[in-house]
């Protein structure tokens, strides 16, 4: 640790307070540069691993970016050294540093103008319920890069409050110098988890106090886009966990210029580190949902490429046991330098129906605020002292509106239905992973799921119940592959004896081929939960849609679906679900963490659908003529 301060040699620096809160780690070895995670497993067969992924590795799931070139890094660790915190803090130069040629590459007025057109025509046309956009503060460390880099590493590990990883690493050629708030995904004795943040209470400049955090607490907007990031997590958990995901909290995290609300999920799964990496990329907190269709928003409306922001920090070890386990933290309020000091420091802000351009510009200046302020921040006493102030209290009571499903494990033992043990589901992926969510329920109540892309024209036979899944666009655009193939596929269904099920988009659809009037609503339910009358009974429902389909009546006879049973409001006349002989479709998603009711209206739903009376489609669409 001697030539700590002046050594060039790659090195990385964690401190890692939920695994050590005394003592920093030391890290040594070769860089190597990678394209594919595939690479790293290789790499991980002759040594533990600090792995850098940047944001273009997204497209090992086939997801798009504005490629950068931006290479995987993976440092092939030889030396493994600890210090304590306060010793360190005494090693490092305590001069401050000199942000005064720093500026955003993105004026906030040209960053309003973004947030407006995401609202409008991206969450508007019902591409998705929320996504982030970035901005960087560009500027110089100055002609000695790596000793600023110190610097800066010295302010946030001592002022830095309740960060996830604190780190300075550096690869040969670039420096990285954060405190990013936010695992990524971890793994440890086969359990995986994430930790979903969301939601942002600025400090004012007399610090935090109890009255603006409840304010913060109860403020819908950011309630929502919390339960938005925990349902995209757990569309990961139930990709790579076959349980799917349990989630505990929220929390509320302090740092030293805002605090956020978190989640935590677990779930179970025996998975290599790479895969789980691959199966994660990326978060949707630095992302937006439905993540495929928020990689093409974010190539639309960011210029250039991300670089390193919202990638992934990964150590990756042997256990004694012979088995990996990994800890990994998201690359977010982290400054990015190269070898002649030029500096990037990449933030962003979630976009949701809701937002208001210059709160989202103000909240990318408290996101960069920790590194670039130059002071350490304002007492946290009316952030931390949560007993006082009620936090725990308004925390709690969001879990009163979620789905009891995520929340409590026991709810699924023992849950299997009898008449649906055995019984084999194929659902359809419409390019949104709520699909994977449906399948851990369904799997809970006892069927044999498949899934299946829409666009490999899935065959319905051999199969007891097909589920049409939900998707991002207008139910109306035929110039659209997927949505055509969707209504061909529910059309197909309609003539079908294998009874079904459609979610949103799916559902939207099916009302359009039936003959009900699709509308594009004036205001978006991305991301809300509401109290509904579902065929009378009042439900909790979370609602993810910009159109929907109306009616006039509660009841109708089609000519190609016979009769219907219509749920719907009757003021606004909007369709919650349909019923008929051999089909089922809902509007909202049943799956969703926002669904205090969605286990036990999707099991009522798969029930009568597998009770369903086969009845020649023919003969319905006969009678209906008649």
């Amino acid at each position: 640790m001697e030539d700590f301060a002046g050594d060039e040699r790659p090195f990385a620096v964690l401190y890692r307070p939920n695994i050590d809160a005394h003592n920093v780690e030391l890290l040594r070895g070769d860089v190597v540069g990678m394209n594919r995670l595939d690479e790293l497993a290789k790499a991980l067969e002759r040594s533990d691993v600090l792995a850098l992924l940047p944001f273009r590795q997204i497209k090992e799931r086939g997801m798009v970016c504005n490629d950068d070139g931006m290479p995987l890094l993976a440092m092939q660790l030889k030396v493994r050294e600890r210090i304590g915190r306060a010793q360190l803090l005494e090693m490092l130069p305590s001069e401050p540093v000199d942000w005064s040629d720093f500026e955003f590459d993105i004026t906030d007025e040209q960053y309003c103008r973004i947030v407006q057109a995401v609202v409008h025509n991206e969450i508007g046309a019902g591409e998705g319920s929320n996504f982030v956009v970035a901005r960087s503060l560009i500027g110089s460390f100055g002609a000695e890069p790596g000793r600023t880099a110190r610097q800066v590493f010295r302010h946030l590990l001592a002022h830095e409050a309740d960060a996830y990883w604190t780190y300075l690493i550096y690869t040969g050629r670039w420096w990285f110098v954060g405190a990013t708030p936010e695992a990524h995904v971890g793994l440890r004795d086969n359990t995986v988890f994430m930790n979903p943040i969301s939601g942002t209470y600025r400090y004012p400049d007399c610090g935090p106090t109890a009255a603006g955090l409840r304010q913060f607490l109860n403020d819908q907007k950011e309630i929502d886009e919390l339960f938005m990031v925990v349902d995209e997590e757990l569309k990961m958990m139930s990709r790579v966990c076959p349980e799917g995901g349990i989630v505990s909290g929220p929390n509320l995290k302090c740092m030293s210029h805002l605090a956020h609300t978190e989640y935590m999920i677990h779930g179970v799964a025996a998975v290599p580190p790479t895969t789980l990496l691959r199966e994660t990329l990326f978060a949707p907190t630095v992302m937006g949902s439905p993540l495929e269709n928020a990689s093409r928003v974010i190539a639309r409306q960011e210029s250039v490429g991300r670089g390193y922001y919202s990638g992934v920090a990964a150590l990756i070890e042997r256990a004694p046991d012979g088995n990996h386990r990994m800890d990994s933290a998201i690359i977010i309020r982290t400054a990015v330098v190269d070898e002649t000091g030029a500096a990037r420091i990449t933030v962003g802000s979630t976009l949701v129906r809701d937002s208001e351009p210059q709160r989202e510009a103000d909240e990318t200046r408290a996101k960069a605020a920790a590194l670039v302020s130059g002071h350490p921040g304002k007492p946290l006493s009316g952030c931390s002292d949560q007993d006082s102030s009620g936090v725990a209290e308004l925390l709690a009571r969001r879990n009163a509106l979620a789905s009891p499903f995520w929340l409590d494990p026991t709810l699924r033992r023992g849950c299997a239905r009898e008449i649906a043990v055995g019984k084999t589901v194929l659902l359809i992926d419409a390019e949104d992973y709520f699909t994977a969510m449906l399948a851990t329920m369904l799997r809970a109540l006892g069927v044999r799921v498949t899934i299946t892309a829409i666009d490999s024209e899935p065959t319905f036979s051999g199969f007891d119940v097909v589920v049409f899944g939900p998707g991002p666009g207008d139910p109306k655009a035929r110039h659209d592959s997927r949505v055509s193939a969707l209504r061909k596929a529910i059309l197909r269904g309609l003539f079908s004896d294998t009874p079904f099920l459609a979610v949103c988009l799916s559902h939207q659809i099916l009302c359009d081929i039936i003959g009900l009037p699709i509308c594009h609503l004036e205001r978006p339910n991305q991301g809300v939960g509401r109290d509904i009358n579902l065929f009378g009974r009042t439900v909790r429902a979370g609602f993810y849609n910009t159109f929907v389909a109306r009616s006039t009546a509660d009841e109708l006879e089609a000519v190609i679906a016979g009769r219907v049973e219509v749920s719907r409001d009757p003021s606004s006349e909007e369709i919650y679900a349909l019923r008929g002989a051999r089909f089922e479709s809902f509007q909202f998603h049943a799956e969703s963490v926002l669904s205090r009711d969605g286990w036990p209206v999707l099991s009522a739903a798969l029930e009568r659908l597998l009770h369903a009376q086969v009845v020649p489609a023919d003969s319905d669409r006969q009678r209906s003529s008649a």
